[in-house]
């Protein structure tokens, strides 16, 4: 899980957008405000979305036969999203920041994040700093 408290008062985040095809990065977006806790949301929820499918009640042996190359992803789903069941890290770049995202799975969760378009929760941002507050 992500520690949102680490993004100190004014509750920003800088991540990248990303693709399943050629470039796959297409630059970097900042969150604030409840945009960023939508986005993390979503970003979580396909961490559990892929729990729940591929390693729910599976043992450790199962889990490591099914997903050979330990990205997250069982080799056999790979494929249907353009990634490489033989790399942890299909699309991996030079860009230093862009090497944290470790595997496959961390890509699916990062592509999410940019589903959700900036302000589409802001009527419900009820916080102070939030996107209602001047």
């Amino acid at each position: 899980m992500c520690n949102l408290a680490k993004l100190g008062s004014q509750f920003q985040n800088r991540f990248p957008v990303l693709s399943l095809q050629p470039p796959y990065h297409l630059g970097w977006e900042i969150s604030r405000n409840i945009d960023t806790f939508a986005k993390a949301v979503i970003h979580e929820f396909v961490h559990w979305q892929c729990y729940h499918n591929f390693r729910y009640g599976k043992s450790l042996p199962a889990i490591q036969a099914a997903d050979t190359d330990a990205d997250g992803l069982p080799d056999t789903v790979e494929p249907q999203y353009g990634f490489d069941p033989s790399m942890r890290q299909t699309h991996m770049s030079t860009d230093t920041e862009l090497k944290k995202i470790e595997n496959d799975e961390e890509w699916l969760a990062y592509m999410s994040m940019s589903e959700i378009p900036m302000g589409k929760y802001n009527e419900h941002d009820w916080a102070r700093p939030g996107n209602q507050w001047p």
